[in-house]
């Protein structure tokens, strides 16, 4: 940015599935990083795959990679049960998979009011289903845990940790 290198010689590459993290200093590049991985920004030389293809046709790899930057994305007006329906509606997913979110994120007590009355912990929850409703190989968590409440902690660490342990070894993330 601004004649600075964010990124120079940088190279990363992950086969195993498990949950990585990036701990660096604010303002060091890691939701740069995740955008560069998701095509919201492009590089100035080098080479993104997202499962075996160029992240340039992210697109094509849509329902196979969850991105979860910040709750901006989420419509004030809808509901929690709407914006999963929607999503699962996009994708042609079984509303099973909406009702197994609900209970697995316990979004019971406010599933049907408008986001707009949510807490930072509801709106995390409910972003995180958003991008479980596909069962994605990849998913891209920007800062997932920042700023909730113990409660809002532990159903996401709970449901992070089991996602781990039942994925399949199918993604692979490669950075040059």
């Amino acid at each position: 940015y601004k004649n600075v290198d964010i990124f120079q010689d940088a190279q990363m590459e992950i086969k195993q599935p498990d949950i990585y993290g990036l701990v660096a200093p604010n303002g060091s590049g890691k939701t740069t990083l995740l955008d560069l991985i998701t095509a919201f920004l492009n590089p100035q030389k080098g080479q993104i795959d997202l499962l075996g293809q160029p992240n340039r046709k992210i697109k094509s790899l849509a329902p196979a990679i969850s991105y979860v930057q910040d709750n901006r994305v989420l419509y004030q007006y809808l509901s929690a049960r709407q914006h999963l329906e929607l999503v699962a509606g996009l994708y042609q997913v079984s509303g099973r998979v909406v009702e197994h979110l609900i209970k697995q994120f316990a979004l019971q007590n406010f599933i049907d009011r408008p986001v707009s009355s949510y807490s930072l912990g509801q709106k995390q929850r409910i972003l995180i289903a958003m991008a479980l409703v596909t069962d994605p190989q990849l998913i891209l968590l920007d800062e997932p845990l920042n700023g909730l409440d113990p409660d809002s902690v532990i159903i996401i660490r709970n449901v992070l940790k089991q996602l781990a342990v039942n994925k399949k070894p199918c993604w692979y993330l490669r950075i040059i």
